[in-house]
């Protein structure tokens, strides 16, 4: 299964400059970190990821229709990626899919199709043996699957000029990271900075399993050093988490 969607998909190295992007990993600061980006799906260890791992694919459309990755997903999945009406949208479905299974089956030594998997309280999708950590995130033509040893997140975002960023970011944002926004020089700053709140914000309430009922003003962020300042009370110290942001 694995070399069969090599063929249909281009594995990047990391997204494209146009693409905002995050991860957040339950590991701190001062424990070791080994992150890599995985060459491809058809090269992964052939085990799960210790608690010290952080194992990322990126990935993008190579000719691939999404009618070509159905064969690779269950039918309750199989039926989530037909209900989209815009051709993009279910490719980008069925291949997100696809690509988790044949991944999480390469690490388990398992087969794809066979895996099971079941939604936290609230709502964050799990391995049903719990076994390993996982996130996927995707826009129109990428995917993001960040695989680990301790929970994980991972968002991406195409970066595009918001006339409301503002206004946005006073609805979303700690009044801190309010300032910093307001304080840059130009547009072009600041929406890159905007960008990297938001993916770094994302990334970190789906590593929590929380999600948007945490409050993405509950925390503060460092958008240079894409480091956590202030957590949120259920999952402090802030000193717990690992991010990394680009471009």
């Amino acid at each position: 299964m694995s070399f069969e969607l090599d063929a249909l998909l281009r594995t990047r190295p990391q997204p494209p400059e146009t693409i905002a992007w995050a991860w957040a990993l339950e590991r701190n600061a001062a424990e070791p970190l080994e992150h890599r980006v995985l060459p491809s799906i058809a090269d992964v260890p052939s085990r799960p990821p210790t608690r010290g791992e952080l194992w990322l694919w990126f990935g993008e459309p190579a000719t691939a229709s999404f009618a070509e990755f159905l064969a690779h997903l269950d039918s309750a999945e199989q039926a989530r990626a037909l209900g989209f009406r815009v051709e993009a949208d279910r490719w980008t479905c069925a291949a997100s899919r696809a690509c988790l299974r044949a991944l999480l089956g390469a690490m388990l030594g398992a087969a794809p199709l066979g895996l099971s998997f079941l939604s936290g309280p609230k709502g964050k999708p799990l391995l049903s043996s719990g076994r390993i950590h996982f996130n996927v995130s995707h826009t129109r033509g990428l995917i993001a699957i960040a695989i680990a040893g301790s929970p994980v997140g991972v968002d991406v975002e195409p970066m595009r000029h918001l006339p409301d960023l503002m206004d946005l970011s006073r609805l979303a944002f700690a009044p801190q990271m309010q300032a910093e926004l307001s304080a840059c020089p130009n547009e072009t700053l600041r929406t890159r900075m905007f960008f990297r709140f938001w993916t770094l914000a994302e990334a970190y309430i789906k590593a929590t399993g929380e999600g948007v009922s945490q409050g993405l003003s509950s925390f503060v962020f460092d958008a240079e050093a894409a480091r956590l300042i202030q957590a949120a009370p259920a999952w402090g110290p802030a000193s717990r988490w690992r991010f990394h942001a680009g471009p």
